[in-house]
């Protein structure tokens, strides 16, 4: 099992920040932010696919969990 170092606990940070939302109504959320590479072009896909996750696992009922995530 990897060590958790205070390198990692940054990264955790950073990930994080980058899954925080503000939700707007029961099923309305709104991107915090998102962490863009220097001179990059755009953000990684997987940042978004990640917050539409976590919006989809806070507007469903409790006991409800992703099956499939391709």
């Amino acid at each position: 099992m990897a060590e958790f170092t205070e390198d990692s606990a940054g990264e955790h940070e950073l990930i994080s920040t980058s899954l925080e939302l503000e939700q707007l109504d029961s099923k309305l959320f709104r991107s915090k932010s998102l962490w863009t590479p220097p001179r990059s072009r755009g953000v990684f896909g997987g940042q978004v696919i990640s917050q539409a996750l976590v919006a989809a696992t806070r507007s469903v009922e409790k006991g409800f969990s992703i099956h499939v995530s391709q």
